[in-house]
């Protein structure tokens, strides 16, 4: 005995002993790591001041040569030829000089360290250990030489500054002065070179140069070239003052005017598209997510003002004046284009960040989120599992969690309950035998009451009837039994909150239950829509420490099949939840990888909701996996969810939560002191687990009172390592924020990017416009009749060509269909073999040819319930592999339909209209961008066709703003247009309802849980249903009749109804791919002919402030569209 707790005190002290010398490796590390994160910070600190000192010297530069050029030359060379004015003029030329000396070899330098660190990267598995020892000298090095050259900067940026300002001064002080004949400058003030530049000359230096025109475009000459100089520079400084906010003068406006309607490109438009990209660059401290996202935060809430006041002047002109439709519709997708602004500004304000976690039943969701919160609050374990969602969000310091529901939600759904009595019939139930069975026959119309008739049991059918309620009940919870009983008292309300985790426990399994029976017992829930999830919070234990920025929510999902029995509805939650979240997180038990029913469901779902694999997979119960079995089973999971990636591993995060929150729950115990050994060796606690795997099963008391505090600390500290609690924390809260930051930037910029592009194109007939004469817009529109008349014989060729490819398309369909239907007969014999020869090992009953034998009525159902459960479950999974094909087939005859009419139309009227070519291959790529933009493009397409065709042209304006303008803050976007079309119509009650929009169930199951009412299985199985023979008290049924009644009852329904679906989906999407197709060549033209109409409505012409206006619009956009397109290379080409 002595020897084996000698052996258990070694083993605990070697763990001891390495674990110690691991934490002092670890806090080496940390150290490293913080010495890392502060020389970041001080190279962060160093770039911002080299920045801004290069800023600041190409602004006071730029400011300085339109000084030269363009001011006052008669103070000027009054200054210059003065003693005080040479010696200031010198000053300020030395400081520019010596930034250009200054920047050049910070340049170089930047380079050497560069090519030093790429010299010297390869350090070996070993090459870190002298870190671990030099860090903390070469660190304080670097931090003295970091801060004194940051100083040195900043003196220098404070001398240009100094220098620029004693200049301006003395020159506004001659400019004041009275005028005095100028002396001659003692040498050349200025050079104009033929690109553009110019360069300020004197007898100590030069001052750098910069471009005012693009390179690549040929620069204007004599006169005209200095008006382009001036016109560039007040470009210039206007941007450099107010970036993305351009508002230059009438005169200077003029000049771009003339330019951008003359040429393309212009000159202009590509030069403050160069200075939009060079902002971008000084913008960015490094090119990490969260850099980018404040200068794309930046450029938005810039753009956010100029659209803003192009609305509010648009909103004024319409209550004034009679509007044509086009201007009309031009403010209406400045509307949507400020909608997309005001939702991205809001989300960054906000900075919330939700995390979605859904896997099977019991895979070990809840308790990840009780291991983060540092509670057993979420219900798992023998609890009955989460059967509705629930947000958790972190709230720092909240010291008592809090539970808040939607009350009346499952009020409602209570009263359906109790109103049935389901548990008041089911408390003292008790099923009849076989001889209760028929007696009840014989007896049913005798006049004497019998026991059953007391009860109100007085038929077989309604015998039957108890026993299917029964059945449905016999297996809850008894917790859930109980709660039932509650429910159906006439006085029991449902609270709207809880504080405390006895309460909030409490509340969520009255939660959970009500969803859970109602399921169970197929009482109908209220739709989604009309609720919210119950919100949980809490202060997140396992964050304390963490720098975490925002609002923290997770949503724990119940698992699949506990939320509905059918897939497509779990899927229907899923995508739900995904249009609120920043990610999808699965979670799949390291005990199930093994197991085939989360690999034919789970990836598919996930797929299904979110539209792409997902970017993190957590598996759990690692602590119940062989430790040389983990990486096997990580990297097959990994081949599950990302088949086409070869280095996929690194994405499935391995931990087990139960042995991680037993081992911080025990080091919070140990904070001080060991503790009391009672306290951590109850079978049950939540410490007991980190204490059997430190101490052991064998006299635990005693080598728990032979460790000491530190040998203790440290074998509890190295539980919670190997767990790998933390590390999956950190992965959750460190990559994944930035991942979804990044994903939602590139989203949001993208979309603003397609809306910019749009508003450019409307902002530049608007311009056309004003500079056309009568003559040059009749030309114009003599040139667009022909194009016109092209593109519609285009779109006959190609309506002609898509009738074979449709023809195709359904006669793939009916291959599938045939082969969907030989695989359910052949699933229906199989399931009754598989049942039969289970049914004859259990009972060891004997089988006849071609018959079922079965000893009473209730074996009989029990194997008809088998049966009925095996062939639900494989149609099922027909099913789900048929709606799956048939939405590719759909998908990819859509995909076909846009890209075919974009070849067509690509290689064809290349010359002609090349404005309004782009502008049609635009539209055609945004509408087939996928199955949601094609049910977004025609509701928004029959919105705007709705107001338009039911206002008057002023009324249609402030209908569009109205009905559009509003920001998608919290519906999905197809949602948010299905609303705006119920407003309209529910407004203009004149509509004819053929014109009536249909919204999402146009699209079938594309959008929706496919088949969910349609093709069910019912609930066939009772035995008053089957003709049973009896022979000498054994009962038999025939195979033959067995499998054709099931044919006859269950596959043929079921098949007909999921052939009829499909078919209305594929024939729809077809049918609106090709009205979309060809609605976005339609609607151009429309548009184009519409904008002559309003051209030729146009009387007299415009002010120049109206043009200067316009042209400042024009110059913005553009500006911002280059901007969010640099940020976008920048973003897309993260690797996270």
């Amino acid at each position: 005995m002595a020897l084996v707790t000698m052996g258990t005190l070694t083993v605990v002290n070697v763990l001891a002993t390495t674990a110690k010398f691991m934490t002092s490796t670890w806090a080496r590390l940390e150290r490293i790591e913080r010495i890392s994160k502060e020389e970041r910070a001080f190279a962060t600190a160093y770039n911002k001041a080299v920045r801004s000192y290069s800023a600041e010297v190409e602004n006071i530069g730029m400011k300085f040569r339109a000084m030269m050029e363009y001011g006052d030359k008669s103070a000027m060379s009054a200054l210059l030829g003065s003693s005080d004015g040479q010696m200031s003029f010198k000053r300020l030329v030395d400081a520019l000089d010596t930034a250009d000396i200054i920047l050049e070899k910070i340049e170089r330098a930047t380079e050497a360290l560069i090519a030093e660190i790429e010299r010297s990267g390869n350090l070996g598995s070993l090459g870190i250990i002298p870190l671990l020892f030099t860090a903390e000298r070469d660190h304080r090095r670097a931090q003295n030489v970091a801060e004194d050259a940051a100083a040195r900067i900043e003196e220098r940026r404070e001398d240009v500054v100094k220098w620029f300002g004693q200049f301006s001064s003395l020159l506004e002080a001659f400019r004041r002065a009275p005028s005095t004949n100028p002396r001659p400058l003692p040498f050349p003030v200025a050079a104009a070179h033929s690109d553009g530049a110019i360069i300020v000359t004197a007898s100590t230096g030069s001052l750098r140069h910069v471009s005012s025109w693009p390179s690549h475009l040929q620069s204007p000459a004599g006169d005209t070239h200095r008006n382009h100089l001036r016109t560039s520079s007040a470009i210039q400084l206007s941007f450099y003052d107010t970036p993305f906010s351009v508002n230059i003068e009438p005169a200077v406006a003029n000049d771009v005017f003339k330019t951008i309607t003359t040429s393309t490109p212009d000159g202009y438009s590509v030069a403050i598209k160069a200075m939009a990209d060079r902002w971008v660059d000084d913008s960015l401290n490094d090119h990490g997510v969260p850099s980018l996202a404040g200068a794309q935060t930046s450029v938005i809430r810039k753009l956010q003002g100029v659209v803003g006041t192009e609305l509010a002047i648009g909103a004024s002109e319409s209550t004034n004046s009679d509007m044509p439709t086009a201007e009309a519709l031009r403010y209406a997708h400045l509307a949507e284009l400020s909608s997309t602004i005001e939702k991205a500004v809001l989300r960054e304000d906000n900075q919330k960040f939700s995390i979605a976690f859904c896997g099977m039943v019991k895979a070990g969701k809840s308790l990840f989120l009780n291991a983060l919160m540092g509670s057993m609050i979420l219900p798992s374990d023998e609890l009955p599992s989460t059967a509705w969602p629930c947000r958790v969000r972190h709230v720092r310091g909240q010291t008592l969690p809090r539970l808040k529901v939607d009350a009346p939600y499952f009020q409602r759904a209570i009263i359906r309950l109790r109103m049935r009595k389901y548990g008041a019939l089911m408390k003292d139930y008790r099923p009849p035998t076989d001889n209760d069975l028929f007696s009840a026959l014989l007896d049913d119309d005798m006049s004497e009451e019998t026991e059953e008739q007391e009860h109100g049991v007085n038929s077989l059918t309604e015998i039957n009837q108890m026993r299917e309620i029964y059945l449905k009940w016999v297996d809850l919870h008894p917790e859930t039994k109980r709660n039932l009983l509650r429910f159906e008292e006439s006085s029991f309300l449902i609270a709207d909150s809880a504080s405390g985790r006895e309460h909030i426990v409490d509340l969520l399994a009255q939660i959970n239950d009500v969803v859970r029976l109602c399921q169970r017992f197929n009482v109908p829930l209220s739709s989604t829509k009309n609720t919210w999830f119950p919100l949980l919070e809490v202060d997140f234990e396992a964050l304390h420490g963490e720098s975490t920025e925002g609002t923290f929510e997770f949503i724990d999902l119940p698992g699949v099949g506990e939320y509905d029995s059918n897939l497509h509805s779990f899927e229907d939650l899923v995508r739900l939840v995904a249009s609120e979240v920043n990610a999808v997180v699965p979670i799949v038990s390291f005990k199930e990888v093994s197991k085939d029913d989360w690999r034919q469901q789970l990836p598919d779902i996930v797929q299904s909701a979110i539209g792409r694999p997902p970017e993190l997979v957590l598996c759990t119960h690692l602590d119940q996996v062989v430790r040389d079995r983990v990486e096997e089973q990580a990297a097959s999971v990994a081949k599950t969810f990302w088949p086409k990636s070869n280095d996929a591993n690194h994405r499935v995060i391995g931990c087990s939560s139960k042995m991680g929150f037993s081992a911080r729950s025990v080091l919070q115990l140990s904070r001080n002191s060991k503790p009391n050994f009672r306290d951590i060796w109850a079978k049950g606690s939540v410490e007991y687990d980190c204490a059997e795997k430190v101490l052991g099963t064998h006299n635990p008391e005693a080598t728990f009172n032979d460790l000491t505090y530190d040998t203790w600390l440290c074998a509890v500290t190295n539980q919670l390592i190997r767990s790998r609690l933390p590390t999956a924390i950190k992965r959750l809260v460190t990559d994944m924020v930035l991942t979804s930051h990044q994903r939602a930037l590139i989203e949001e910029g993208t979309q603003l990017q397609s809306q910019l592009h749009k508003a450019i194109s409307h902002q530049h007939r608007v311009l056309l416009k004003m500079y056309r004469s009568a003559e040059e817009r009749e030309e114009a529109y003599s040139r667009f009749t022909l194009a016109k008349a092209q593109y519609q014989q285009v779109l006959d060729e190609w309506e002609s060509s898509t009738a074979s490819k449709q023809v195709s398309s359904i006669s793939k369909f009916q291959n599938g269909f045939k082969a969907l239907e030989a695989q359910g007969l052949a699933s229906v014999r199989s399931i009754i073999d598989a049942a039969e020869k289970h049914h004859r090992a259990r009972y060891e009953a004997e089988t006849a040819d071609g018959d079922l034998v079965f000893p009473d009525v209730v074996t009989a159902e029990v194997f008809l319930q088998h049966v009925q459960n095996d062939l639900s479950r494989a149609l099922s999974l027909l099913k789900r592999k048929f709606v799956n094909f048939v939405r590719e087939l759909a998908n990819r005859s859509r995909a076909e339909h846009f890209a075919s009419l974009k070849t067509r139309i690509q290689g064809f009227l290349a010359e002609d209209a090349p404005a309004l070519k782009e502008e049609i291959i635009a539209e055609l790529s945004e509408r087939g961008a996928g199955v949601e933009s094609l049910a977004i493009s025609s509701m928004r397409r029959k919105a705007m066709q709705s107001i338009v065709m039911r206002h008057n042209a002023t009324s249609a304006y402030r209908s569009i703003q109205e009905l559009i303008a509003k920001p998608l803050l919290k519906l999905r976007p197809f949602d948010f247009f299905q609303e705006r079309l119920v407003g309209i119509d529910q407004v203009e009650s004149e509509a004819d309802d053929d014109e009536r929009p249909q919204g999402i169930e146009d699209l079938g199951f594309m959008l929706r849980a496919p088949i969910a009412v349609l093709a069910t299985v019912p609930w066939l199985f009772g035995s008053v249903v089957w003709p049973f023979l009896k022979y000498s008290e054994k009962f038999v049924l025939k195979r033959d009749m067995l499998v054709s009644e099931l044919k006859e009852r269950i596959i043929s329904p079921f098949f007909d109804a999921l052939r009829e679906e499909s078919r209305q989906t594929l024939d729809k999407m077809m049918t609106t791919s090709s009205e979309l197709a060809r609605s976005a060549v339609q609607d151009a033209l429309a548009n184009e002919e519409e904008h002559f109409a309003s051209e030729r409505l146009q009387h007299g012409g415009q002010t120049p402030e109206a043009i200067a206006r316009a042209v400042n619009l024009m110059l913005n956009l553009h500006a911002a569209e280059a901007a969010l397109g640099r940020l976008q290379e920048y973003l897309r080409g993260l690797s996270l």
